[in-house]
């Protein structure tokens, strides 16, 4: 009886384990996390198309501008940005939710976008999230879809 407690105490504790998560530093993993998707607008603003890549896995996808697109799409309506005469593109990354697996985590922020075309200042709201996968050289973007918030309406004048 003793040998089979002992054997039930043995066998329950590798099965356990066996099951038991990998520890996972949420808050570490939440910030180098945003560092990526903050580091990867930084280099969007920039017009830098070669870093921005340096920050998404190969089959990168997007849902942004009401397209969907593949890095190059983004690269191409960027592309477009400049020869539009878009200057100072800035964004400011705000963090709603972020859920941090072993492998993969769903970050999800606010983004504000400031820039100027000629001397007209431009700014934009947006509610985002990125599916991120965790390569060996760290976090990448897989997936990123971009909702834009509308301005508020101006008043009315005639609403009294």
């Amino acid at each position: 009886m003793k040998r089979l407690s002992i054997i039930s105490i043995i066998s329950f504790l590798i099965l356990f384990s066996c099951t038991t998560e990998v520890a996972i530093d949420k808050n570490a993993e939440t910030k180098a996390i945003q560092n990526v998707v903050e580091s990867f607008f930084v280099s969007l603003g920039d017009f830098d198309a070669e870093t921005m890549k340096s920050y998404i896995t190969e089959d990168f996808l997007a849902f942004d501008l009401a397209k969907i697109m593949n890095i190059d799409d983004m690269v191409s309506a960027l592309a477009e940005f400049k020869e539009m005469g878009i200057t100072d593109l800035n964004y400011s990354i705000e963090l709603v939710k972020s859920d941090v697996f072993e492998k993969n985590a769903l970050f999800c922020y606010k983004n504000a976008a400031s820039a100027k075309m000629g001397e007209q200042e431009m700014s934009m709201e947006f509610i985002e999230s990125c599916f991120m996968l965790k390569t060996e050289t760290g976090w990448k973007v897989k997936f990123l879809h971009s909702t834009q918030v509308p301005p508020p309406a101006p008043p009315n004048p005639d609403a009294e």
